[in-house]
């Protein structure tokens, strides 16, 4: 046994001394090699405190649920007392300091020599004539986090297990996840949750004003409810081994101040719900509600700030405290500079969160523009030049120059110094579907993990769901959830391929039968929604990148003329190029529809695949003719001649047939979405129709 416990440990030592960053290589699988690692994955073995850690013990549910749909059998789970007792003839062995290790291993034990308590590496090795799986990292987390990577590799490629060690340490430090639970952040290999409960919400402000809520107990027991979702969320964030963020904009506080005897204080005149910057009463209250936060949950880990939007309403109220036009509402700040207003707010929370309170703190840089914090790489440098303290401070910005658009990476913001960075993701892309359809961000996403891994980002943001403000509503989410295993992974290694991402999470989804097929209708599927929602012409064309396809669509509905109007100028009028992007993609749909129905799938996953696609199918013969129809008015309207007038009718007529196909058609289809809705498209294209030739018979009946 001796023998064996030297090779194992030379093996772990050599692997980690070169900081090994490997994923399972694809390897040929026989039907021996198959039951090998059915006999190895008979038992997991794992320390009592593993046993009892909830992390591992989710991750434990995950590996069993793979081995039984790989091997058709139930996986013991073992505490390493058992194991030696029992000495099961093959297992996954899980940790350094399982006793059932030192006994194969003959007493020794190998020295770890990780990093971090994230890292982790599956090791094959054999003690006499059984095989076993060695799970190692150093932490409860990064145990988990194996557990979980060797469930998914037993489902995609089971042989892989026996071809060599298999090691990986997460790229970014910070790795944070929002729009799930804490169980799925887990699952997805991250170690920072976004609660998804507002800050500003959770406060009852009694340090700073015992009477707020007197007269007000519905309210109160409102802001009481929410207090216990959160406090509910954060221990299940603790049990999980994850750091919790609670996020919200400023200024926000609830409406009870406004009946309060400082409101005059804390508004220009005392008769606005204006927040003014200036006023000192503003300040006490920030502070105060920032001390209750930390005080009251002490699980809390993050704080993340936003300024560039506010969405206050029912019992809140707020404004956005720091924009380039928005002080003309106070005489006595009016004048102040935008620059400083962000700083000093940024220093002001820096104080209370950290400071004082020995928290985190995120301060999202994000506005509604290209011009300003976010985006503005003079702008972000003077703010950030203008911070006191940066320890436990990170700036937050999308890898987009703007919004979640095509055709504005990179952000110039990102790698700027001055503090540590966390750079945002999105994985339900809200302008492109949101999952309606194949949208795989394998490439783009693994090019934007790799610039800004090299730009030296501290962590990364991925948001699993959210964003924007409608639909459609999936039925399944399993266009999205390629996304989500694509953007995790990539937290963990940016090197990964896309096409090694579509392969792996198609096999996930799909089975490995079936991995290569799928894998090829994602791979096609992000050129398709770059020619069909966008304008290549117009994209460039455009001076700002906010807005690259003047939203003519966007979350589930089909906007105005007005929309396309916007594009045509962008583009310098080339309408023949862009009408020739919108037949590129629905021939390219086509052939991915054919690819589709050639799957052989269990029905309800084969109608997903196929109708996924006809409904996308059906929504860009839509585009298609609308657009070209507007934008042969708009060639009209300059050139004029019966010829083009006659083109223009027959084309607003094939549009109108083809609303009308996709308006019957759409919601019908099983497993499709709900369906796209006209806002602003019909009202558009009737006024044309008027205008064109007064209206015939049957624009007047569309009208009516």
């Amino acid at each position: 046994m001796r023998k064996h416990a030297v090779a194992l440990a030379l093996s772990v030592a050599l692997a980690l001394s070169a900081a090994a960053l490997v994923s399972a290589a694809p390897a040929v699988e026989s039907a021996a090699d198959h039951e090998r690692i059915a006999q190895i994955c008979a038992a997991v073995v794992v320390t009592r405190d593993d046993y009892a850690d909830p992390a591992v013990q989710l991750a434990l549910g995950a590996l069993k649920d793979s081995v039984a749909a790989e091997f058709g059998v139930e996986m013991k789970v073992m505490t390493d007392a058992d194991a030696v007792r029992d000495h099961p003839a093959g297992a996954v062995v899980v940790g350094f300091d399982n006793s059932f290790l030192e006994e194969l291993l003959g007493g020794s034990q190998p020295a770890t020599m990780f990093h971090d308590a994230e890292s982790y590496f599956i090791n094959p090795f054999s003690a006499g004539a059984s095989r076993y799986l060695l799970v190692h990292a150093d932490g409860a987390r990064g145990r988990a986090f194996a557990l979980f990577r060797l469930a998914d590799l037993i489902r995609i490629a089971p042989a892989s297990l026996l071809a060599g060690q298999v090691a990986e340490s997460p790229a970014f430090p910070l790795r944070i996840a929002s729009g799930c639970t804490p169980e799925e952040a887990l699952r997805w290999g991250y170690n920072t949750v976004i609660t998804g409960v507002n800050t500003n919400q959770v406060l009852l402000l009694d340090g700073y004003d015992t009477g707020l809520f007197e007269g007000k107990d519905e309210q109160r027991r409102r802001v009481e409810g929410r207090r216990k979702r959160l406090a509910a969320a954060l221990e299940r964030s603790k049990a999980l081994r994850l750091d919790a963020v609670s996020s919200g904009d400023e200024f926000e506080f609830h409406r009870a101040v406004l009946d309060r005897p400082y409101r005059k204080d804390i508004t220009p005149g005392g008769d606005s719900e204006f927040l003014c910057f200036c006023s000192d009463a503003i300040w006490e209250m920030y502070r105060a509600k920032y001390r209750e936060l930390f005080e009251d949950f002490p699980d809390l880990d993050f704080v993340m700030v936003r300024l560039g939007e506010n969405y206050a309403r029912d019992d809140y109220f707020g404004n956005v405290v720091a924009t380039m036009e928005f002080w003309k509402y106070c005489p006595r700040c009016r004048d102040d500079d935008y620059v400083r207003r962000i700083t000093t707010l940024v220093n002001r929370t820096w104080d209370v969160v950290v400071g004082e309170k020995g928290g985190k703190y995120i301060h999202r840089s994000w506005e509604t523009n290209d011009a300003g914090f976010h985006s503005n790489p003079r702008v972000y440098e003077a703010v950030v030049g203008g911070l006191k303290r940066t320890e436990n401070l990170y700036i937050s910005v999308k890898y987009t120059t703007t919004d979640f658009w095509m055709y504005n990476f990179p952000n110039p913001t990102i790698g700027l110094k001055g503090a540590p960075q966390v750079v945002e993701f999105q994985c339900q892309r809200e302008y492109e579907g949101k999952g309606a359809y194949p949208n795989f961000i394998g490439e783009e996403a693994g090019e934007a993990y790799r610039y800004v891994r090299d730009k030296g980002a501290a962590g990364v943001w991925n948001w699993l769901h959210g964003g924007g403000w409608g639909g459609p509503e999936v039925r399944l989410d399993w266009w999205n959830e390629a996304n989500m295993y694509a953007a995790s992974r990539l937290a963990w290694n940016p090197d990964l391929t896309a096409e090694q991402l579509a392969h792996e999470w198609a096999a996930l989804r799909f089975g490995r039968e079936n991995a290569a097929g799928v894998a090829r209708i994602l791979l096609r599927s992000d050129d398709v929604v770059r020619k069909l929602v966008y304008f290549e012409a117009a994209a460039k064309g455009k001076a700002s990148k906010w807005m690259p396809n003047e939203n003519w669509v966007r979350d589930d509905v089909i906007k105005g003329g007005d929309r396309l109007e916007r594009v045509y100028q962008n583009a310098g009028g080339r309408a023949g190029e862009m009408i020739a992007e919108k037949d590129e993609a629905i021939k390219l749909l086509n052939g991915m529809k054919e690819w589709a129905k050639k799957l052989d799938l269990p029905a309800v996953e084969k109608e997903f695949v196929v109708n996924t696609i006809e409904y996308e199918l059906l929504l860009a013969r839509v585009l298609r003719e609308y657009a070209a129809a507007y934008f042969k008015y708009l060639e009209w309207k300059k050139r004029g001649g019966a010829e083009l007038k006659k083109s223009w009718v027959e084309g607003w007529r094939r549009w109108h047939q083809e609303w009308e196909i996709y308006t019957r058609d759409a919601g019908k289809l099983p497993q499709a979405a709900t369906p796209y809705r006209d806002d602003g498209m019909m009202a558009a294209m009737l006024k044309l129709a008027e205008e064109m030739q007064g209206g015939t018979p049957q624009h007047r009946r569309i009208a009516e």
